[in-house]
């Protein structure tokens, strides 16, 4: 062996000397050499020369007949061939030093056996060792000290990232070339991370970590240990000697080289780096994220979560970071006033309220339904809103919403004798679903402030029916006129309206069929047709504003573009889905998937679907049918986690080799660095994208309004139902996170498939700004329908974040982005109906605040625990 005597293993020996490499000498035993240069070994190695030689064997270099190219060949000696266990552990060494290729680690290739020596072929070196390089030169300069520590660093990731413990790093078994690339050798006593020891002491003494000495479990720290006392005996050009206070004294050295090897020294392991890319990411020079890129490799998740920027934001620049996303918010609620529908028609009752209101009216007409199960929430009335939509020709128009009758928001309540759930159990129940097909259900429709435009009753079958033969204007039981009450009932006089033949086939059977024809009662003088039906001095069905079918279809008309960019958005989904498929089988044949992101994001995702139903239903009132919509929501949220992993793993590798920089925070909080200042400032960056997000899709509404033109685009329709209670709202914020992250992907996706058919990033950017732009300014209805110039300022925004700031901040900014469409932002925050504008207002100060305080204070975090990373 190179090392003297006194340096070799106790209780369990290296099993034999360096690799192949010039310069080692023979380590002083000069024993005859073996083979003769020019002799022929196994029919395949032409001998050149003893290389070096130790106390367990040789080794030699060759030619490889078969190959034509330059080997090592290590031999045991006669005495150790003999030994079963000197065998068995050269087997072991070929089993484990082929489980990590990298061009910082010696390849060992095969096994072999001539004249009953076994022997091992490796890749030659043309080189020393570093143990002769340091005798030779004393110590290294500082540039040529990185450089190689940069090297180790990363050979190391790689033995760790297969799980494998060298636990004999030294000097002499890492191989410098000719061009100065270092390479770790020998891993002839190299064992799986957290192998048991049963208290044998393996290693060189000299290089050894306190626990190592106290034959603990082998880890990836007792590497780092043995790292740092390498890189401290070639700093300094003598070895390393433990102090009693634990300092370690480089007195002369670079601050961040200093601060890395005594990193690595801290005498508890828990305190040392977590893995040896974090050591690589504290040293000074070079990029080893860039060197990697360079070399053609693919960066492994956790080079790329230690890899870019590690500082934050001072004090200063995270408050007025934070300053401008509570204005960002004050002017998204603001301008929400003019941009969101529900700031345009009067929200004067609440849910309870009116749900009140519609049990009172049932009781009075329509004493025989059944009121055991009841629903209700908020919802759009279709026919209105597209008349709304046809109309919508005026520079004011919008302006017309608040006195509009029938309303395009209304409030729905209805009954049933048996538990209200939709068909499936995956969806919610709404007006018209489940279908009112159970004699005694009962569906009432009240616009926002409390008046009736619908009422909907399915009566008992005509042989039970008791009072078939009464006339309706004769009434009750109570002595109630049906007719005149339900017209009152929606805010009509009577005697202002003139009666006409019906025309709608009622929706069950009534024996009586009434309609009336007037005016809207403050509606500008829009006409109205209201007709009803009844059975058994019971109504079967009543509309207040029958749906004017020729504006519908002039709606429907209109919505052509609309359609197109839906269209177009859908094939890009698909696509995005196909080929993430493709090259997610594809990246896991290859061994390049990062299971363990796939795998948390997959969890992340599913666990917010399933805690959005929890919160927000569907909910059954019985315990079957409960079961079973637990079932279909558990079945949906594997179905959505394995979307996602399929997603990752196709996509996660490829940005990790083409845009690593997309994919850096990401990284670093799946390794569990919550308090990164670099992500707290990623979180604060998405949340001021993502109100810019939403400030340009209300300008996109606002603007013409504004300017006296007419609109150019519907006004957001948000999703109603979290004004009905807590439960819907906590599904809102579910939904937000779950979509931000995966609509996310779904560009991050898209982006990268440019990027490779492109081949340059910049052009994949204006690809990708063309494409989008031009798709949301066609939809309708999406976060980012806007006109042309604002599409391409937005979605050029979102391209800028994906490539310089990553997955998290875009993120964050989609999600927001979400949530101005998918939430009821009210302006009026004394409103009843606020309670949803203050989830949207959490939905963008949590993340700002906790982003501006880990930024801010993250920096001092990092510098006061860097023994602890």
């Amino acid at each position: 062996m190179r090392d003297k005597p006194n340096e070799s293993l106790t209780r369990t020996a290296s099993t034999g000397p360096s690799p192949g490499g010039a310069g080692g000498g023979d380590g002083g035993t000069g024993s005859a050499e073996r083979f003769l240069p020019g002799a022929i070994v196994s029919e395949r190695y032409r001998i050149r020369g003893r290389i070096g030689v130790g106390g367990m064997g040789e080794v030699y270099h060759a030619d490889d007949l078969r190959l034509g190219v330059a080997v090592a060949l290590k031999f045991l000696n006669l005495a150790s061939a003999g030994d079963p266990a000197r065998l068995q552990a050269l087997v072991d060494e070929v089993r484990v030093a082929r489980q990590v290729a990298h061009p910082n680690v010696c390849r060992v290739y095969d096994i072999g056996e001539v004249d009953g020596l076994p022997f091992l072929t490796m890749e030659f070196i043309d080189g020393e060792d570093l143990a002769s390089l340091l005798r030779r030169v004393g110590r290294l300069p500082a540039p040529k000290l990185v450089e190689l520590a940069h090297q180790l660093c990363a050979g190391l990731a790689a033995a760790h990232q297969a799980g494998i413990v060298h636990r004999d790093l030294k000097p002499a078994n890492i191989m410098v070339d000719g061009r100065g690339i270092a390479r770790i050798a020998d891993f002839g006593i190299a064992v799986p991370a957290g192998t048991p020891t049963e208290g044998e002491v393996s290693g060189t003494p000299a290089y050894m970590a306190p626990e190592q000495r106290r034959a603990e479990a082998p880890t990836p720290a007792s590497d780092f240990y043995a790292l740092g006392l390498i890189l401290y005996e070639a700093a300094v050009g003598a070895r390393y000697v433990e102090r009693p206070d634990g300092d370690v004294a480089l007195p002369g050295i670079h601050e961040a080289l200093a601060r890395g090897i005594s990193c690595c020294l801290e005498s508890d392991p828990e305190r040392r780096p977590k893995s040896a890319l974090e050591i690589s990411a504290l040293l000074p020079g070079g990029s080893l994220l860039a060197a990697t890129l360079e070399a053609g490799g693919t960066p492994s998740p956790e080079l790329v979560a230690v890899s870019g920027d590690s500082r934050g934001l001072s004090g200063r620049a995270a408050g007025g970071l934070l300053a401008l996303a509570v204005a960002g918010l004050a002017a998204v609620i603001w301008l929400a006033g003019t941009a969101q529908i529900v700031n345009r028609v009067p929200l004067t009752k609440p849910p309870a309220v009116l749900a009140d209101r519609a049990r009172g009216l049932l009781a009075l007409t329509a004493p025989g339904v059944s009121r055991r199960h009841e629903a209700w929430d908020f919802g759009y009335d279709d026919p209105a809103f597209e008349a709304a939509v046809a109309e919508r020709n005026g520079s004011r128009y919008w302006e017309s919403l608040r006195d509009r009758r029938p309303p395009p928001i209304v409030f729905w309540y209805r009954t049933s004798p048996r538990v209200i759930a939709p068909p499936d159990l995956t969806g919610n129940v709404y007006a018209d679903v489940p279908p009112l097909d159970v004699p005694g259900m009962s569906l009432v429709v009240l616009d926002t402030e409390g008046r009736l435009l619908r009422l909907r009753t399915v009566p008992a079958d005509v042989e039970t029916a008791t009072r078939s033969g009464e006339s309706p204007d004769a009434g009750d039981s109570a002595g109630v006129a049906l007719w005149p009450a339900l017209l009152q009932m929606a805010g009509f006089e009577p005697d202002s309206l003139r009666e006409t033949v019906p025309r709608e086939v009622p929706p069950a059977y009534a024996s009586e069929r009434r309609a009336w024809v007037g005016e809207w009662p403050g509606g500008g003088g829009r006409a109205v047709r209201i007709e009803g039906s009844a059975f058994a001095g019971e109504p079967v069905d009543f509309r207040a504003g029958v749906p004017d079918r020729a504006k519908s279809v002039k709606a429907m008309k209109m919505s052509v573009a609309n359609s197109v960019g839906a269209f177009i958005e859908l094939g890009l989904y698909i696509a995005a889905m196909l080929a993430s498929t493709w090259l997610g089988f594809r990246n896991f044949r290859l061994g390049r998937v990062d299971k363990r992101g796939a795998t948390r994001l997959a969890s992340l995702l599913a666990g917010l679907d399933l805690l959005g139903w929890f919160a927000g239903g569907p909910h059954v009132a019985s315990l079957g049918g409960e079961w079973n919509a637990f079932l279909a929501a558990l079945g949906s949220a594997l179905r959505t986690g394995a979307t996602a992993w399929v997603l990752y793993v196709a996509l996660e590798p490829h940005v990790r080799r083409k845009i690593p920089r997309s994919v850096i925070t990401w990284n670093r909080l799946l390794a569990g660095r919550f308090l990164d200042p670099v992500v707290g400032r990623d979180l604060l960056i998405g949340v001021l994208a993502g109100e810019f997000f939403i400030l340009l899709f209300y300008l996109d509404k606002a603007i013409p309004e504004w300017l006296g033109l007419p609109p150019v685009a519907h006004l957001v329709t948000p999703y109603l139902t979290p004004l009905s209670g807590l439960g819907p709202k906590l599904f809102m914020v579910t939904s937000i996170l779950g979509y931000g992250i995966e609509r996310s992907m779904v560009y991050l996706v898209v982006l990268l498939v440019l990027v490779l058919l492109l081949r340059r990033p910049a052009w994949a950017g204006v690809a990708f700004v063309v494409l989008y732009a031009g798709m949301f300014s066609l939809r309708a209805g999406s976060p980012f329908s806007l006109s042309p110039a604002l599409g391409i300022l937005g979605v050029a925004g979102l391209a800028v974040l994906l490539t310089r700031y990553g997955l998290v901040s875009a993120a964050v900014a989609v999600g927001l982005g979400w949530a101005a469409q998918l939430g009821p932002v009210v302006s009026d925050l004394s409103s009843w109906a606020a309670g949803a504008t203050g989830v949207l207002a959490l939905l963008v100060m949590a993340p700002a605040i906790f982003g501006a305080w880990v930024a801010s204070r993250g920096e001092a975090w990092r510098v006061g625990r860097v023994g602890r990373l």
